[in-house]
Formats: C-alpha cells, structure tokens, sequence
C-alpha cells in the first residue's frame, strides 16, 4: 500500500496539493460525463469510482426513505482496480442540496455511472462506437488552423494503433528567446515611471542600460534572453540594504528567469562575497537543477555550499539509516529528517538527528526506500488505530540543517538552500510555515544573544535572495 501511495504521487507534477476554500465546488464535466464510458474503460479507476459513487449515494438515498438514518453519516466509496485503490469520502446529511462540497461530488460521479451507456458483457464494438464518437468530438473542437489538416484522420480512425500527425501553426507577433534585437531597439523598450524611479534610486533606463552593454560590448545585437538577463542584473544590484527589496519575474518557463539570478550569484562567488539563496519550488526536479548547477562545475565543486530536501526523503531517512547500521556498519544514532548537501569538497558533518547525505546516497533512498509517517497501535484484541510519527517539516529541516553546517565550516559564506513545498499555511499556534526559517537561528530574535547572532550572519552573509516558484 506504501509503495502504491508513493507511485501515485510520482505520476504527477504536483504532489499533496490541498486547498482551503470557500463556496466553490467540485463537479464532474459535462463532456465527460456524457461519455464517460469512452474516457474511462469498465475496468478502469474513475469509472469504478464512479460505480462506488452511485452505490454509496443510492444506499444513504434508499435508507433515508425508509427512515433508517437518522442525522448525518460518514460514507466512503472505494473503487479497487489492478492499478490500485482510489476513494472519495463525504459527510452526507441526508438533505438537499447536501452541505458537504465532496458529497455532491460523490453524487455527481454517481448520477454520470448511472447515465453511462453500460455495454453487455463488455461488448468490445459498444466501446468502439463510442471511442470513434468521441474522437470526431474532439476533432471538431481544434482550433480552425489545426481542425484543417486533421480531416484525414476523422474519415478512418484506427482504434487499437497509434495515429501519427503532425500539425503546424504559424504563430505572429511572437519573439524567440534567443533572437538577435539591436541594444538600441532593448534600450527604447525600457519604462521609466515613478515606482522604477523609487526602485533604482534614480533613471531605471540608465541602470539597466549599463548592465545592457556589458554584455558583448564590442556587439550592436543582443539575445532577448540576455535583455531579460541585465535587467534581473541591474533590479538585483539595485536592492537597497537593511529593507525587502522585491522583483516579480513573469514569463513562460525556459526563457531564462531562474538562469540570471544563478549567474548574479556566480558572479558574487567569483567576488567571494557572501550570499544565501533560498528556491523554493512545489517540484523536486525543477530544485535538484538549480542545487546542481551552482554546487558542480566540470563535474567538480564549486565551494558553494548547497542544501536541499524533500518529504519523501525526510519520511524515509530514518528507514534507510536503520539498513545502513546493519549493513555497512554506520555508527547507531537517531535520525529524524535528512538534506542532500553538495559543493563542498570537505565538508565537516556535524553531529545530529539530522542526516546528511550525498546525492548518491539520496538516489538510494529513492530507489529502494518507502519512507511511511504511519504506524499501527493495538487498541484491543479487534481494534487497530492508525497514528501518525511526528516528522520535521521541509523548511524547519533545511533551516536547521543550514545553522549547524554553517556553525561546524565557519569559513563557508555561500549558501544555497532548495525545499519542495506545495505552499503556505497558518498553523494551530497562528504561526506560519514561513516561521520555520526562525530556524536558522539558535537564539530568539528579541534577545541580546539573538541580536548579535544575527549581526554575526549579517556580517558573514551580507546577500540574501528569496526565490519562490509559483503558478498561475
């Protein structure tokens, strides 16, 4: 089961996504649900989910008739396929509209099994039927450019084989990245307002203009991608000491946002002035690739030191260093989180419940550990409750990771921290999740010690850069 809930969070982008809301509502598409069968397959998931629906919705209907429920009920619908288990649960109140937002999903799901063309005995040319249905829907909804040359493949579908197309549009007004536009053309572009004026402490077209020509300044022509590049140069240069200084970076991905704020930061390595730089971002991948390029250059280390983690890997460190003591004989010690440092060729490993590994090693974890926050307690000789171990969360983790490596290497001063977090949210005691970074300091804020700690930081890491990934 552990292993099923990990692959089911490696299937897509985003993993434990949870929103709170209010008056909104989850439904079921229409157009899905007029043909659901076609989309789903009898055997698969969401049409057994589906099915369960319809159940659980008829069961509490039918009990509510006959004045056997009385009050509200908890009913969960569990649809159990070979590609594993999926469930909805819902309060249903016996009233309608019903209350809960997840109860009218679940009778929505089971209103669509109930419309659904239900074939006899799985009659494969019933699902043909449909499939081809819904194929000359889909082609008819493309865009006029596209809809034109896909009329071939609406006059013969073949169902069971791969259709190979190609289509094309020729898009207008549109620049590429790495297209040549002179320095005069990047220059005019540049706004000058009142809030620039603020921002740079004097004339924004000047300043950006600079950064502008000291890139191939013996050329007339510059990449688009490298105007982006100077101006992030000059917004970051022309941050003002001791305040918040915010840049909103907008654009598509791969054309170079997170590249130039990693090469200011290379730039203050080869100045060696002090820096920390903390991504965040909900993806793992899109993390290991910043860690990886600013901790490895020619596959040797740069001495910019790197940390970054994950829930996964935070679940099962403990697991795998229990495998490690039998094993390999690792010295016993208690290990409740762990981050994956890079950068430094010697780094001194402090003495903790924390676990420092290599990106080999994590590649191990990944592989063959199913890390799992759960276990069972006996209540009595039929009962079982599930509970929950307490876990680290993945800023508190890499914030105290940071404070003890940077107090066992006093000489690093380059610091990049990478977490994948999904977002932010209030606690019970009304702190936030961004208060794990408090973290990062041994004393509290308020206090003597507190104050010449951070001065001390101050001093030794005068930079700080916060970049958080975000979707809209």
């Amino acid at each position: 089961m552990s292993r099923y809930a990990r692959y089911i969070e490696s299937r897509g982008v985003f993993s434990r996504v949870c929103a709170e809301v209010e008056g909104e509502k989850f439904s079921l598409s229409k157009r899905l649900e007029n043909f659901l069968s076609a989309f789903s397959g009898q055997d698969k998931p969401l049409f057994k989910l589906c099915q369960a629906s319809s159940y659980t919705d008829r069961l509490i209907h039918l009990l509510c008739v006959h004045k056997r429920l009385e009050g509200s009920c908890h009913a969960r619908a569990i649809s159990v396929t070979s590609n594993g288990i999926e469930s909805l649960a819902a309060q249903f109140w016996g009233v309608e509209p019903e209350p809960d937002t997840r109860a009218k999903l679940m009778q929505s799901l089971g209103k669509a099994y109930r419309q659904a063309k239900h074939s006899k005995d799985d009659e494969p040319m019933d699902l043909d039927a449909e499939i081809r249905l819904v194929f000359k829907r889909l082609l008819k909804g493309l865009p006029s450019a596209f809809k034109e040359q896909a009329q071939h493949l609406a006059e013969k579908p073949t169902l069971g084989q791969y259709s190979h197309f190609l289509f094309q549009e020729n898009v207008t007004d549109f620049y590429n990245p790495m297209g040549e536009i002179s320095k005069a053309e990047a220059i005019a572009s540049i706004e000058e307002n009142d809030a620039l004026l603020e921002f740079f402490g004097g004339n924004p077209v000047t300043r950006i203009a600079d950064c502008i020509n000291e890139i191939n300044p013996d050329k007339a022509t510059i990449p688009l991608r490298q105007v982006h590049e100077a101006a992030v140069f000059a917004g970051i240069t022309a941050a003002q000491v001791g305040k918040i200084n915010v840049l909103a970076l907008e654009g598509n991905p791969g054309i170079g946002k997170t590249t130039a704020v990693m090469k200011f930061l290379k730039q203050q390595k080869q100045q060696s002035q002090g820096f920390l730089f903390l991504y965040l971002s909900p993806r793992v991948v899109i993390n290991r690739d910043v860690t990886d390029k600013l901790a490895r250059e020619n596959q040797q280390p740069t001495g910019i030191l790197t940390i970054t983690s994950n829930k996964n890997l935070i679940d099962a460190a403990p697991e795998w260093y229990k495998k490690q003591v039998q094993q390999n004989n690792f010295p016993p010690t208690s290990i409740d989180s762990a981050v994956v440092v890079d950068g430094i060729g010697k780094l001194t490993r402090p003495d903790c419940s924390i676990l420092f590994v290599t990106p080999e090693q994590e590649l191990d974890i990944d592989c063959n550990i199913v890390g799992s926050t759960r276990f069972k307690r006996r209540l009595n000789e039929r009962d079982y409750s599930v509970e929950s171990l307490y876990s680290p969360g993945v800023l508190r983790t890499i914030a105290t990771s940071a404070r003890k490596l940077l107090e066992a290497n006093p000489k690093v001063n380059q610091l990049v921290m990478t977490a994948a977090i999904q977002g932010y949210r209030t606690l019970n005691d009304q702190s936030t999740t961004v208060n794990a970074f408090n973290n990062l300091f041994a004393k509290k804020a308020d206090t003597k010690p507190g104050k010449k700690e951070r001065s001390a930081f101050a001093a030794r890491i005068p930079t700080i850069v916060v970049s958080w990934l975000c979707r809209r």
